[in-house]
């Protein structure tokens, strides 16, 4: 009865909206299943790359250190979520720095093995390792440097304990995935003096949109929206951390050296570098545009050229003893 007080059109919105109005109804009615069929595919097509941009593609290890003659043990530590994590470290000279090699995002550990060779040559101690949906890593899914940041911290603190290591004197090397999880690790370690970054993006938002324009082959701003929204619920994170960038007051002492390439695996990020290289704050900062970054595969003379800019610039800034020592290089 008190149903029957109510008008209509309260009752019986959508008859009322057809009788008001039969043109946009006929509208509504045909279009409405297209909508709806769009935005499913949107869902769908947004899931697969997000799907397959979580789930990197492994790269084999074809080799290990003993290709360059190298005594690595098998280095073992509790990451994020108390997950264990294996790595190689390379012991150095007493009393050395510690310089920590991350890879880029589709790569391994074997990758760097030749900038390890250079730089325990040179007498530093050297940590290597697969992050994670990389390599022979035990874990499948990348989370884009929102765990593997803690998997690097945690590492690094428990090769403080290494009586051979000069642990307030860190250094570390990274490209693209790599390159972000050692930056964002330099904010909150005053212990990490160096760092080596190719071409490195500024929030993992940002990946999530270099990667979705990469597989779509165009900009798309709806898709990256919905990418997004997969990753945060996927990694139970919100919207804050998946677009939080550096914060540059913490880093203003670090000491950088930023690479860029020109060749197609890095050309997204080579104007994220530059952007990033821009807003640093530290006075000790320099930037060499390459023709190919670590991104690419790097062959010969092109790699050998790669690991001595890289050595050079920690020597430079971070030198393996006090004194002045000889520079060998490959």
């Amino acid at each position: 009865m008190r149903n029957r007080l109510l008008p209509y059109s309260v009752r019986h919105p959508f008859r009322a909206f057809r009788r008001k109005f039969p043109n946009a109804y006929f509208i509504f009615k045909i279009i409405s299943p297209a909508v709806l069929t769009l935005f499913i595919v949107l869902l769908i097509v947004s899931g697969a790359i997000f799907y397959s941009i979580i789930f990197p593609q492994k790269a084999p290890e074809y080799i290990d250190p003993g290709t360059y003659k190298l005594y690595a043990f098998d280095f073992i530590w509790d990451g994020a979520n108390g997950d264990t994590m294996h790595g190689w470290y390379i012991r150095g000279s007493n009393d050395a720095p510690l310089i920590a090699l991350c890879h880029g995002y589709e790569t391994n550990r074997t990758e760097v093995l030749s900038l390890a060779s250079l730089l325990h040559d040179n007498g530093y101690n050297v940590f290597l390792y697969n992050l994670r949906g990389h390599g022979r890593s035990s874990y499948k899914i990348s989370s884009l440097g929102y765990l593997e940041i803690k998997d690097l911290d945690m590492a690094l603190k428990k090769l403080y304990e290494r009586e051979e290591v000069d642990y307030k004197r860190i250094g570390i090397w990274g490209s693209s995935l790599g390159a972000y999880v050692a930056l964002k690790e330099a904010e909150n370690n005053k212990n990490v003096r160096v760092l080596v970054l190719d071409s490195v993006y500024s929030s993992i938002g940002n990946f999530l949109r270099i990667k979705t324009s990469e597989i779509l082959g165009m900009d798309s701003s709806l898709i990256t929206f919905l990418v997004k929204i997969y990753y945060a619920i996927f990694f139970k994170t919100g919207f804050n951390t998946i677009n939080e960038t550096f914060n540059y007051d913490k880093l203003k002492n670090k000491k950088v050296l930023f690479i860029t390439g020109r060749d197609p695996s890095s050309y997204m990020f080579a104007k994220e570098t530059r952007t990033i290289y821009t807003l640093f704050k530290s006075k000790d900062k320099e930037i060499l545009p390459l023709p190919d970054s670590r991104e690419a595969i790097l062959f010969g003379s092109e790699r050998r050229r790669y690991d001595n800019f890289v050595l050079k610039f920690f020597m430079k800034n971070l030198p393996p003893v006090v004194e002045e020592i000889e520079l060998s290089t490959k």
